[in-house]
């Protein structure tokens, strides 16, 4: 079973099961491009960072009742917008190698 952990917490442990998720690329690098009168080719400024990106999971919650699944959903908001104030650390099993820093911004659910 694949999940996530999201500052210090698994998914798992919240009752989430992962049905996909989208994101495998990498971020693209902050660079802009100047042009210089008299000079061949464009001056390339490297920002020295890289922009934020969207990651998405597609999550389902198991639940018995709509009670218990409001419990959870109640839970997991609350485990997701915990500290909006600076970046968590993100890793999942799709991509042991590497983790990510994030920042919880939305928490979309669909039924």
């Amino acid at each position: 079973m694949n999940y996530f952990v999201y500052n210090g917490i698994s998914s798992a442990d919240m009752g989430i099961r992962i049905e996909s998720k989208n994101v495998f690329s990498a971020p693209k690098y902050d660079v802009q491009f100047a042009e210089i009168p008299g000079r061949h080719g464009d001056l390339i400024v490297g920002g020295g960072r890289y922009p934020n990106v969207q990651i998405t999971y597609s999550v389902f919650v198991p639940a018995k009742t709509v009670y218990e699944l409001a419990e959870k959903i109640t839970a997991i908001k609350r485990w997701l917008y915990a500290n909006q104030d600076s970046y968590h650390t993100l890793t999942d099993t799709y991509d042991t190698a590497f983790f990510r820093k994030n920042y919880s911004r939305r928490c979309l659910l669909r039924f």
